[in-house]
This record gives C-alpha cells, structure tokens and sequence, in this order.
C-alpha cells in the first residue's frame, strides 16, 4: 500500500518528532519561569515542583535554584514534551488528506496540547500531575498548555513542509528528453549504368535497342506474329529441310507474301522489322 505524499515516512518521522519536540521543551521550560515571575513566585518553582511525583509534595514548595531538583524538573517536563510531540506527529500523519503541511501542524498541536491538558488534569490523579498548579493560577498554568502547543505546532509545521519538499523532489518523474527526429533520407537512388541507360532511353531519332530481337529464330522465345513457326528467317536447318540433312541453309525473303502462314494482322511496323533481317539494316524510309 502507497502512501500519501503528505504523510511522514519512517524516515522522516523521527525529524518530524525532534523538530516538534525541541521546539515544545524549550518553549514550555522558558515560558514557566516567566510566567511564575509575572505572578510574583520564584522563578524555578514551577519546575520544581514538578518533581513531586518522584520527591513527594514537599518538593512542590521549593522555590530556588536546585541543580538536582531543577534539573530534575526540567527532565521531566522536557520528556513529557517529547511524548506529547510523538502524539502529535501521529496525529498530523492522520491528517494528511486535503491539508498543506503547516496546516496538519496547527491542527495536530495544538490538539494535542488540548488532550495533553485534559489527560494531566482531568483523568491523572493529582500525584501524577505536572505540578503547575502548585505555584501558578490556573489561567497561566493554561498558559503553559498554550505554550506547549505552539512549540508542538511550529515543529510540526516546519518538519512536515521541509519533509513533503524533499518528498517531492525525490519523486519528480525526470522530464523526457526531447525527441529528434531523424533526418529526411532521400529515396536510395539506384546504380546506372549510363552506357545501358543510353542504350533504353535513347535521345530522339536514336532506335531502341529494346525493340530489337535478340531470339529471331525462335529457339528462346516465341514470334507474336509467328504463332506458327513459319515465318522465321534464321539460317539453319529448319522445318522438313532439317531432316533432309541438306547443309544449304534457307533464308526466306522478306515480306507477308513470302511467308507460308502469314499472320492475320500485318502493319508497316511489322514489315520494316521483318526487312531488317539478316542484314539488321534500318528500314528504307527511316
């Protein structure tokens, strides 16, 4: 099954979560001594009394700067941080369909700071609590919700637009390279021989040679005007005179009338080819 390009990958989804969750532990961790400032409290005390849940409810009145019990403070709230930022990142992939990446950001962090406020102090018991309440009001401890929110939304917002860039750069489909198309090839051209050519075209007043017969006697082809085989002039012993054994060859004249089976259609044509023979000279009125 392939996923939507918006949605994290495997990958990315650990960028994503860091991005959510660095920003949200800087945000909520700066913004509480700040807050606990402005109601005229301690600076650290928000902090440290999140340690009650280790330390026990005495710790929730420390107010100065403890290295160990601060620290201590800070790691928890920067895990709980870290968790939400995970939910958060879950909650962005669901998110995908119809929604730019900034968008699923805002959305899924600042819904998650909302569940995170609900599960912290509506469902946990108040051992299990982050301990704000200990040293701030409850509009500000809303305050670090609000925080906490805007830390997750601008980490998620940030890592998914640099994800779905680097999504779609790694999907672009390469443009074809443009097709050039071959170039025009002219027709083979085929070899002449100018010497035969000259010979099948000739110029005019030049006899084709095409025209000449090259089998007068019969012996390859057949005489249209012969269909018989009586008209042939060819020297050699033809016909009845073959069997006779005579060596005197016979040379008919030329000419319809002298043949012994004329053929029916006989035109001037015909009778100037038929003078040509054996002497192969042109026609008189050539």
């Amino acid at each position: 099954m392939t996923s939507s390009p918006h949605s994290p990958t495997r990958t990315s989804f650990l960028a994503v979560w860091l991005a959510a969750g660095l920003l949200a532990a800087c945000l909520v961790l700066v913004s509480l001594p700040l807050f606990a400032v402005l109601v005229g409290q301690p600076a650290w005390a928000p902090i440290n009394a999140t340690t009650h849940i280790i330390q026990g409810p005495e710790a929730a009145l420390a107010g100065g700067f403890d290295a160990a019990r601060t620290g201590l403070g800070a790691a928890i709230n920067a895990a709980a941080c870290f968790f939400w930022a995970s939910v958060a990142t879950l909650g962005a992939g669901l998110l995908s369909r119809g929604r730019t990446g900034t968008a699923r950001g805002w959305i899924a962090g600042f819904g998650t700071a909302a569940l995170a406020g609900v599960v912290d102090y509506v469902l946990l018991p108040a051992a299990l609590r982050p301990g704000w309440e200990h040293s701030l009001p409850a509009l500000w401890v809303a305050m670090g919700f609000v925080m906490l929110g805007l830390g997750l939304s601008l980490g998620l917002s940030l890592g998914l637009r640099g994800d779905v860039s680097a999504r779609h750069r790694g999907s672009a489909q390469p443009e074809p390279a443009a097709t050039v198309p071959p170039p025009a090839q002219s027709p083979a051209q085929p070899v002449v021989d100018t010497r035969l050519d000259a010979m099948r075209h000739p110029e005019p007043g030049v006899i084709d040679e095409r025209q000449s017969r090259i089998d007068p006697a019969g012996r390859v082809t057949e005489d249209p005007n012969d269909p018989m085989g009586a008209t042939t002039k060819q020297p050699g012993r033809i016909g009845d005179e073959a069997e006779t054994g005579r060596d005197t060859p016979e040379v008919r004249v030329a000419g319809r009338k002298q043949m012994s089976n004329p053929p029916r259609h006989w035109t001037p044509t015909d009778e100037e080819s038929d003078e040509s023979f054996p002497a192969s000279d042109p026609p008189a009125n050539y």
